[in-house]
């Protein structure tokens, strides 16, 4: 890309930890995590978005296993990124039939939690984010924004981009459904191109 005339770039790096059967094609954790510490030192912390989603409650991923797992990838790579976004697993149709296949298939089970619980957890994270030094933004899930520690997220971050553009880009905000704080932007990417096979990904 920088050899075609790109110079700038924001990486919205997803990192969650999960149990690979949620995952099963996704890279190990630990070159994850050298992927996303080898990109930091390229173009620097701030445009290094790590996303910590979605959450998705299950029979062997409640509460404790996403504090235990969130704060030692956040001491890990507080250094490194330049937020942490997050959110939790949206159930539509091809989610719901994926997480029945994958009941079938390994006996664990997955829900979605109530909105008091979800913003318990939520919580407890934007304290260890805290602790670390990292904004902690919500990703569509406006019902969060009031938990102390919880910021609106700007994936697609219309005033960072213009600073990396020394002010000469002009944006206006273009949610793409509720919650949502994003800048407009064009979506290159394609449905069904990912080998990642995550059960909880709407695009697969």
């Amino acid at each position: 890309m920088e050899q075609q005339g790109f110079g700038n770039f924001i990486f919205n790096f997803t990192i969650t930890g999960l149990p690979q059967i949620f995952e099963p094609q996704a890279p190990p954790l630990e070159q994850a995590l050298a992927d996303f510490k080898l990109l930091s030192s390229h173009y620097g912390r701030k445009v290094m978005f790590w996303r910590f989603d979605p959450i998705i409650f299950s029979e062997i991923t409640g509460e404790e296993h996403y504090i235990n797992r969130f704060r030692g990838l956040a001491e890990e790579l507080a250094p490194y990124a330049g937020r942490c976004i997050f959110s939790f697993a949206y159930f539509y149709r091809k989610v719901e039939r994926a997480l029945t296949v994958l009941k079938r298939e390994t006996g664990v089970a997955a829900w979605e939690p109530e909105v008091a619980r979800k913003r318990e957890l939520a919580a407890h994270l934007a304290e260890i984010a805290g602790e670390c030094g990292l904004s902690f933004e919500a990703c569509c899930c406006g019902y969060l924004l009031k938990v102390p520690g919880v910021k609106q997220s700007h994936y697609v971050d219309g005033e960072l981009v213009r600073e990396l553009q020394e002010g000469k880009y002009q944006y206006a905000l273009h949610p793409s459904r509720e919650g949502c704080g994003c800048a407009e932007s064009f979506d290159i990417g394609r449905y069904g191109s990912c080998k990642g096979g995550c059960v909880y990904c709407y695009a697969r």
